[in-house]
């Protein structure tokens, strides 16, 4: 598998079917980041070289792979801007264990407050967030013919995927700037996250 490969099985893993669009370069640079590190996805073509950023963990790499792919047709690229619903199911509920409960909690807050930081932390990362990302006919369809959607690391992307793919991206942002902290030490919104 190379990095081109794993960013089309990030988006072949939803869930709700591989032809979902995924909301958000903060959501995908995280997915891809959490497929790497937690998934033990390691790309024959090298890593994708991610080093701490204004959001986290950034990998310009990924920037690159992403417009290789929308060239070569398997992957279909949008700004429009979008709104993706905040869905929680008692299903992904059940299926989160206890450490990733511990590693959200955060100091009780008003309800002003908390309100206000969410306003402000979906602000930071509005820019980059009304890109929309989404699997092309023709990318699954290669995801079938070389066999990827069956290879073992395919199976761990797509746990990350069920895993972390719903959540919100303040959410995501704190799981992974508490989890991988030494990715958030040049963060512009590291206090307002965590």
């Amino acid at each position: 598998m190379n990095r081109a490969d794993a960013i089309l099985l990030v988006l072949a893993s939803d869930p709700r079917g591989p032809l979902t669009p995924l909301v958000g370069t903060t959501r995908l640079q995280k997915l891809v980041f959490l497929a790497e590190r937690e998934g033990d996805v390691r790309p024959e073509d090298g890593g994708f070289g991610y080093e701490p950023h204004k959001y986290g963990p950034l990998s310009r790499q990924l920037y690159d792979d992403i417009e290789f792919l929308v060239n070569l047709g398997y992957l279909e690229k949008s700004d429009e801007p979008a709104l993706e619903p905040r869905v929680h199911s008692l299903e992904s509920i059940e299926q989160l264990d206890a450490s990733e409960f511990l590693c959200e909690q955060v100091p009780p807050q008003s309800p002003e407050d908390s309100d206000q930081d969410e306003r402000e932390e979906e602000a930071a990362t509005a820019s980059s967030d009304s890109v929309v990302y989404k699997l092309s006919q023709k990318g699954l369809d290669f995801l079938r013919e070389e066999g990827l959607l069956d290879d073992p690391e395919s199976d761990a992307v797509r746990s990350i995927v069920r895993r972390y793919g719903r959540r919100s991206v303040p959410e995501l942002l704190r799981y992974v700037y508490t989890r991988y902290g030494e990715f958030a030490t040049e963060s512009e919104i590291r206090d307002r996250v965590l």
